[in-house]
């Protein structure tokens, strides 16, 4: 009888005992979520800032594309066969000429071959 009673007056303190511990090591799980959760947000940031340079990599690619669209260009392959060494008159010589419809751009001070 004595044991019941004194289990009786020492049950509620186990019980508080029992109830801190879990609270302590709830706030364990809870420190290691929070650096988990933490750790994420950092990756997703990264990957974000990653995501938005492509995008304004797309978006300025895009714009060059839509440009030889809007000005029909006209191209013919040419081998560079000569260079001018004057520096502030800076022209090529390639191996087309005026029987592919290449012409001269005008005040280029080029000769058409």
């Amino acid at each position: 009888m004595l044991r019941q009673g004194l289990m009786a007056i020492i049950h509620p303190f186990g019980l508080v005992r029992d109830s801190m511990s879990e609270a302590f090591q709830g706030k364990g799980n809870l420190d290691t979520s929070i650096r988990e959760l933490s750790q994420r947000i950092h990756e997703l940031e990264l990957e974000n800032a990653s995501l938005q340079i492509l995008k304004e990599e797309n978006e300025s690619l895009r714009r060059d594309l839509n440009f030889s669209k809007r000005i029909p260009l006209r191209m013919v392959g040419a081998h560079v066969i000569g260079m001018s060494t004057d520096i502030d008159r800076r022209m090529v010589v390639i191996d087309k000429g005026s029987d592919t419809n290449i012409k001269k751009k005008p005040n280029s001070g080029g000769t058409r071959k």
